[in-house]
């Protein structure tokens, strides 16, 4: 067949011919694509930083990842299978850039035909600087109150510092850290815990993950009078009765706060012992004070009590005496007198 004759077979019909080839060509379109299905995929974005150069300023760094192809094929697509990052070592000096965002597909995810992939956003503008390394000091951070008659008196931390690294100006400005939250509402000894430091500034490298930070608890100390404690005679013998001064005293004391609430009665506090005393007389006695553990008297207190001791007289008696009188008669006489 010549060439002509060819040609004209081709364009015979030419309008029924393209109408055919335009049917046949949705139909393939059509098909493909109801088989296809999208999957979106979120990830976080690393960066690429051998050249010695760190961006100077926070950035989003999460970025989405979405696939289109066949359902069952991009269903097994995880993040795990993709990896995204801007790769700063083309920078030669500092200043701002935009930088495109690249994926790195584990091999079960390139295998997949056909296979539509899209990044948002697909560029990430940034300001980088050179990298240098400095140090921040460690500030514990405390949540709480400790219980009452309790106070913290000290928190310390180690390592009191750490070494950190990222662009010059982030490093400069970067003086502290915080650690995360240590509770003390139930504190009421002292207590040692390991704790993260937080690290704001994504840009910034800590070496140090974890610090030591101790809280050193103790009880409140205080001080106060005890009014009109009333003395105590102790041990006196039973034929003895005895006056004394003073009956009772002022008691100055110190110790833990809880404990000194704890003191209600006074009643046994201050006591002198009579034992030794055996005869009437004057006497000075010491005082002896019993206070509850954790309390402490305080000041110069009253150390001693003048004690005046006498025999104990016992009620007077009726005596009934017959005694004659001078006419020979006999009568009763009635004496009053106090046996000893």
């Amino acid at each position: 067949m010549k060439v002509k004759q060819l040609f004209e077979k081709l364009i015979e019909n030419w309008p029924v011919k393209a109408v055919c080839f335009i049917m046949a060509l949705f139909l393939y379109v059509f098909n493909q694509q109801s088989g296809m299905t999208s999957k979106t995929v979120k990830t976080t974005l690393a960066i690429d930083r051998e050249s010695g150069f760190r961006p100077a300023e926070a950035f989003n760094n999460s970025v989405t990842v979405s696939f289109k192809g066949k359902s069952e094929e991009i269903a097994s697509i995880m993040e795990k299978d993709i990896s995204a990052y801007i790769d700063l070592n083309y920078v030669a000096k500092e200043g701002k850039y935009d930088f495109p965002v690249l994926l790195k597909l584990n091999d079960n995810v390139t295998a997949i035909n056909p296979l539509e992939i899209k990044v948002t956003p697909e560029i990430i503008s940034l300001r980088v600087e050179p990298e240098i390394a400095g140090f921040a000091e460690i500030v514990p951070l405390v949540k709480g109150k400790v219980p009452h008659g309790y106070e913290i008196k000290s928190i310390s931390v180690n390592p009191e510092q750490v070494k950190i690294r990222g662009a010059v100006s982030l490093v400069n400005n970067c003086k502290t850290l915080q650690t995360a939250t240590v509770p003390v509402s139930n504190a009421t000894r002292s207590f040692q815990t390991t704790v993260k430091i937080e690290n704001p500034r994504r840009s910034l490298t800590v070496e140090e993950q974890t610090v030591s930070v101790t809280v050193e608890v103790d009880e409140v100390k205080d001080s106060r009078m005890l009014k009109n404690v009333p003395v105590n005679l102790v041990k006196l013998h039973p034929g003895l009765e005895a006056k004394f001064s003073p009956k009772t005293v002022n008691v100055n004391v110190e110790g833990s706060q809880l404990s000194i609430e704890k003191i209600r009665d006074y009643s046994s506090i201050i006591k002198a012992d009579c034992a030794a005393l055996d005869e009437p007389g004057t006497y000075e006695l010491k005082l002896n004070y019993s206070l509850p553990s954790g309390v402490k008297l305080s000041e110069n207190p009253v150390k001693t009590v003048s004690v005046t001791v006498s025999m104990k007289h016992e009620n007077s008696e009726e005596k009934l005496t017959i005694v004659e009188d001078q006419a020979g008669t006999l009568e009763e006489k009635v004496e009053e007198g106090a046996s000893q």
